[in-house]
């Protein structure tokens, strides 16, 4: 057989492996087994296979990038953050690369992660969701580099927000407007992670600031009907006058059914959000809030999968941002009164 005729199906029918599997094999891709690759590459020196002498630029190279995103019968949880800001900030880090994203729905189950027809892939993003350790491990035992959007785990790679900074930005810009302050949180159990993280974090801010403010002061919910005018007065009655809420999307309900009720705001209570999303424009006044800057998480995903895909980079990201403060209309009081 002449050298210039072989060809990867020729080494895919010695071996035994498929054309896909020799070709990312002669590539030296993390995701084929070490013992692959010295079986296709006995296989190409046997038959006398000869590679193109001219290597394609790196740039061309396609890779295939699976984005997890979480599943959720609450319409609401997917309203605090935008999909598609998030994939342009990851095709803007990956660089001039070529990139293939497919983007898969977390349901819970293990199919959408292991299924044997999947499409094969050259890396993972889980966005504001998380697979459980077998899925991790298979992933692992297949070189596949994995990050994490918004999801702190210290073992692994991630890029997320400082929700922890974030609050207290928020309960200090209040005790600069306020000389009395009795807060409350609250939260939403549908994206629970997330406002756990937040809670945890004004109750250290809190403590912190000599403040008396603990886990009676704070009321979490599972659907957003459950927070109605009712809940509103009753807050006010029992004193507080600096709602903190877990996210925009509560500070904006909050805040109508106060208005709804003749509750003035910033004068009867101050009134914060959180991710400076769209749905703030629902409101009447600009609700104070911390910016989640959202291409950002997306751009650092994509940076540091281009240097382990394309350069062949072995560092682990693992940082956190700080979100800006945005401000709004809901904590200064007027005319510069600083009691209540």
């Amino acid at each position: 057989m002449q050298k210039n005729k072989v060809t990867m199906h020729d080494i895919g029918r010695e071996t035994g492996l498929s054309v896909s599997t020799v070709s990312r094999a002669l590539d030296d891709s993390e995701l084929v087994s070490k013992t692959a690759k010295v079986k296709v590459g006995e296989a190409a020196a046997r038959l006398g296979y000869l590679r193109r002498t001219v290597k394609r630029p790196q740039s061309r190279s396609i890779k295939t990038i699976r984005l997890f995103i979480p599943a959720s019968k609450d319409p609401y949880v997917h309203m605090f953050y935008n999909v598609a800001s998030l994939i342009v900030g990851i095709r803007k880090g990956f660089g001039d690369g070529h990139l293939n994203i497919i983007i898969s729905v977390n349901d819970g189950t293990e199919a959408s992660f292991t299924a044997k027809k999947a499409t094969p892939i050259d890396g993972a993003i889980f966005a504001f969701t998380e697979a459980n350790d077998r899925v991790y491990a298979k992933y692992e035992s297949l070189n596949i580099p994995m990050i994490h959007i918004n999801r702190i785990r210290h073992d692994r790679n991630y890029i997320a927000v400082d929700n922890y900074l974030g609050m207290e930005t928020l309960l200090r810009k209040v005790c600069e407007h306020r000389t009395k302050i009795k807060p409350c949180y609250i939260g939403f159990s549908p994206i629970s992670y997330i406002s756990e993280e937040r809670r945890v974090g004004l109750l250290g801010s809190a403590s912190k600031m000599g403040l008396l403010f603990g886990r009676d002061d704070c009321f979490t919910f599972e659907t957003i009907r459950e927070i109605d005018e009712r809940l509103v007065a009753k807050l006010v009655a029992l004193g507080y006058n600096a709602f903190f809420c877990f996210n925009d999307l509560i500070a904006v309900h909050v805040f109508n059914r106060a208005l709804r009720d003749g509750f003035e705001i910033p004068r009867d209570f101050s009134l914060t959000g959180f991710d400076n999303s769209p749905i703030l424009d629902l409101a009447a006044k600009r609700i104070d809030t911390i910016d989640f800057p959202i291409f950002d998480l997306g751009n650092y995903a994509g940076s540091w999968m281009k240097q382990r895909l394309i350069d062949r980079s072995k560092d682990a990201m693992r940082i956190t941002l700080a979100g800006n403060y945005i401000c709004g209309e809901t904590i200064a009081l007027e005319h510069g009164a600083a009691g209540l």
